[in-house]
């Protein structure tokens, strides 16, 4: 899920929803916290950063960091830092 060319991914794609709340839209980072996938995902209410460990069949997703936004400015906001911190 890392290093992909885009940075959107199918939701079909992802391995499991285990530990995830609803999402309509999940981007890829090329950067992980640990060993495994990471994601940033959109839902209507907010943005959510998780992360997973390899063996990814065998764990669930953890919230590591969310935020709220009001209005589209705020959503790129919040995905753009999110995407862009390590």
């Amino acid at each position: 899920m890392q290093g992909q060319d885009n940075p959107l991914t199918i939701i079909d794609l992802i391995p499991h929803r285990d530990g995830l709340p609803a999402f309509e839209v999940r981007l890829a980072p090329d950067h992980s916290p640990a060993e495994g996938a990471h994601g940033i995902f959109i839902s209507e209410r907010g943005v959510f950063s998780a992360p997973i460990p390899e063996p990814v069949t065998r764990h669930k997703w953890r919230i590591l960091r969310s935020r709220p936004f009001d209005d589209f400015g705020e959503m790129l906001a919040t995905v753009e830092r999110f995407m862009n911190s390590h």
